[in-house]
């Protein structure tokens, strides 16, 4: 049986949104609202399982992130400096989990409000495996 071009594009095409959905397969592991009365913010994670992959996601109002740190279960720990504007609805770059996947327990930030008139932003840890 002899498969014809429309086959072959087809089946790249379905292999393409599946790699699509798969890249975009994020989980909230917390969140937690933030009103600027510390320069530094904790947010707990849940119990959602392992992920290789962790950004921030922030609402309502625009953050300046500093200096972040995840937290793990079994006790290590991993820092990065973003020193990213995030817009409300957008997200921070992906943190590559070192030696992941892993358990997050927790994740602190350093931050400031990217617009002072405004005075809660909502922000959500997101993992990926």
């Amino acid at each position: 049986m002899k498969l014809g071009p429309r086959w072959v594009v087809m089946a790249l095409m379905v292999a393409a949104m599946a790699a699509v959905a798969h890249a975009e397969e994020w989980q909230a592991l917390g969140e937690r609202n933030f009103d600027y009365r510390s320069p530094q913010g904790t947010v707990v994670t849940s119990a959602a399982g392992v992920v290789s992959h962790v950004r921030l996601q922030v609402k309502q109002n625009a953050l300046e992130i500093g200096e972040i740190t995840l937290y793990f279960d079994e006790g290590g720990s991993q820092s990065a400096k973003l020193d990213a504007y995030v817009a409300p609805g957008r997200q921070t770059q992906v943190i590559d989990v070192q030696d992941g996947p892993k358990r997050v327990a927790k994740v602190e930030f350093t931050y400031r409000s990217g617009d002072p008139e405004k005075h809660i932003a909502l922000v959500r840890v997101l993992g990926s495996k």
